[in-house]
């Protein structure tokens, strides 16, 4: 979709639909009407616009810059959103115990507000179509039908989708934070920075490194990070589950 729209209308569509569901959840919060359902529709409805919004927002780096700069803009657009998967949890959490959700949904709402505002004064370079159609029944068919002859783009979409559905440890944050570690709503917005911190740290580390002898020629990177996972397994296992 990113290629097949405009992507800056499309960061704008998205950003509404991020900017009202916070809305409505302060409502709901100020009006003590909180419900476990509320909260699904609410996490659903975000994670869709997520995933429009994410592929425009990449792509629409190249129409802001000249190309010549194209290079330090993404540095410092992915430099960016570190610094922000960093200071976000670790602010929300701060804000979430001194005030409490209202006020965090609040906040959520002013910043997409201004990021909307921003969209909207923004003078982009059109982008060009390179002969590609609208969104259509027919262009998902052709996109399955391509997928089905590079099965190397499928393994990588699984084993994405097994990771991010089976294996994402970001849901159960709340239940280290609350009932394991007893750190409150504080320490459970450090936890959810911690992630960002650790990829931050290791890009650092391997843009800095140098390029290990024979790599691409032998899996011993894959072998070393099983080997600590089924360490850290056993060790769990042997401390009875605690942190």
């Amino acid at each position: 979709m990113a290629d097949a729209l405009e992507r800056c209308r499309l960061m704008m569509g998205t950003q509404i639909a991020q900017l009202l569901v916070p809305v409505a959840l302060a409502g709901v919060t100020l009006a003590h009407a909180v419900a476990p359902s509320a909260l699904y529709v609410a996490s659903a409805l975000l994670a869709l616009a997520g995933t429009l919004e994410t592929p425009a927002r990449q792509a629409l780096v190249p129409n802001l810059v000249p190309r010549a700069a194209l290079t330090s803009a993404i540095a410092l657009h992915s430099a960016q959103r570190g610094l922000s998967d960093i200071l976000g949890p670790a602010l929300a959490g701060l804000l979430l115990t001194v005030t409490g959700p209202a006020w965090c949904y609040t906040l959520n709402a002013g910043v997409c507000l201004t990021l909307l505002i921003a969209l909207g004064r923004m003078r982009i370079t059109p982008q060009g179509t390179n002969g590609r159609g609208g969104v259509s029944l027919q262009a998902l068919r052709d996109g399955m039908v391509f997928l089905a002859t590079q099965p190397v783009i499928v393994a990588f979409m699984v084993l994405d989708f097994g990771a991010t559905f089976f294996g994402s440890s970001r849901a159960l944050l709340p239940v280290y934070a609350r009932d394991m570690l007893g750190v409150g709503p504080a320490g459970l917005g450090m936890l959810s920075a911690a992630s960002a911190v650790g990829a931050l740290l290791a890009a650092t580390v391997m843009g800095l490194a140098p390029t290990p002898p024979g790599l691409g020629t032998g899996s011993w990177w894959p072998w070393r990070s099983t080997a600590c996972a089924r360490w850290s397994s056993r060790y769990r296992r042997r401390s009875g589950g605690r942190c």
